[in-house]
């Protein structure tokens, strides 16, 4: 049986942190995020410059408060990294987070008993508002690492472990503009594209490189005793995307987008070892 949580569960307990607000734009999704302190206002201008916007019109308002109601969730049946859906209300809560919506309202409840959780609470945050918002843009975001080189992007797929990060960071030319997450997007008059999200801590990004960005080909990583690519027929590709999808729970929006995907862009098995010039290398041995 599916669980269902009130929202007044949440709302009646949440206090807000403080008055103040900032606006962060990611893509093309702006949030206005309000009820900061001025501590969790200056975490965020450090952590997520680049994707700070003047104050716009339109926008996704996140509401950041603590909740004494939080406590105790497990003995009603919810846990980590669970997505709750109902006719009323959304809920997801995670290690760091919980986010609740009705209507257009949103509300996040931050645990920073650690200081050096607040950058991934909302780094998370974000990536669960932007799968969501994601989909109505005919658009998916990927557990993927993506660098671009010659101003086209080369998207590194598989699951944990895979060498999505050490994929990126062996590879000297160009830039990393996800090591973990990226946003695929179709703007209109426009084929798919790819765009960064705030990367925390994890690695350097500058402002050049926040942007929308031609995507050359999708690469489903395997480590090897060898370099070399293999060709993938759009089944096999098919499936490879749609499992790098972990953040979209609605399978009935994100799989005729995938499939326009694997219609657009070569998909390659990438057999990589751990050497600088592997993907060349590979390129080199391709075996279609």
């Amino acid at each position: 049986m599916k669980n269902s949580l009130n929202y007044h569960f949440f709302k009646c307990g949440l206090k807000p942190f403080g008055d103040k607000s900032i606006f962060i734009k990611i893509a093309d999704f702006v949030f206005k995020i309000e009820g900061l302190n001025e501590y969790l206002k200056e975490n965020i201008i450090d952590n997520f410059s680049l994707f700070l916007c003047e104050e716009k019109d339109s926008y996704c308002k996140i509401i950041v408060g603590e909740t004494i109601h939080l406590k105790g969730l497990e003995d009603r049946g919810f846990d980590n990294f669970s997505l709750y859906e109902d006719e009323e209300c959304e809920v997801y809560l995670s290690n760091y987070f919980a986010v609740c919506r009705e209507e257009t309202k949103t509300s996040l409840f931050l645990d920073i008993s650690n200081e050096k959780n607040v950058p991934f609470a909302f780094e998370n945050c974000f990536r669960f508002l932007i799968s969501k918002l994601s989909l109505n843009a005919n658009g998916v975001l990927l557990h993927a690492s993506a660098k671009v080189i010659d101003g086209e992007t080369r998207i590194f797929l598989g699951n944990h472990f895979a060498g999505k990060t050490t994929a990126v960071d062996l590879i000297e030319e160009g830039f990393t503009i996800g090591d973990d997450v990226i946003l695929i997007c179709k703007k209109e008059n426009e084929d798919f594209l790819a765009h960064p999200l705030p990367a925390g801590s994890k690695f350097k990004q500058s402002r050049d490189e926040i942007d929308f960005f031609k995507i050359k080909m999708f690469y489903s990583l395997k480590k090897g005793e060898q370099n070399r690519l293999r060709k993938l027929n759009k089944p096999t590709a098919f499936a490879k995307l749609t499992a790098s999808c972990p953040f979209n729970l609605d399978m009935d929006k994100v799989l005729p987008i995938c499939r326009e995907i694997v219609e657009h862009f070569p998909f390659y098995e990438l057999e990589f070892k751990k050497e600088k010039n592997f993907l060349f290398e590979a390129m080199r041995n391709l075996d279609e």
